[in-house]
């Protein structure tokens, strides 16, 4: 799991003990979508999982979200995943 941003700011997030799956915290600083973009091709992510809130003023309009913009460049697939869904329980 990878936080970009400050040390010790990172959300609490429950991660399920699944067998065969195993989880890495990484934060680190710097452009979100440049740094989610190296992380992912550094470790050979499988896959991109990304919370997403939309949309936020005219210059997401114009460049894209950051989802969007991680979808353009990403070596593997993404699944962005609505912040108001029923997954964000999972998040406190």
């Amino acid at each position: 799991m990878l936080h970009v941003g400050e040390k010790g700011s990172a959300p609490s997030v429950v991660t399920p003990d699944v067998t065969g799956w195993t989880w890495h915290r990484i934060t680190k600083q710097g452009n979100v979508i440049e740094v989610i973009l190296e992380t992912a091709r550094e470790t050979d992510a499988d896959l991109i999982l990304m919370s997403t809130d939309g949309r936020a003023g005219f210059l997401d309009a114009l460049r894209g979200s950051h989802s969007e913009r991680v979808l353009r460049q990403a070596h593997c697939p993404l699944l962005a995943i609505p912040e108001s869904s029923h997954v964000a329980a999972f998040i406190s």
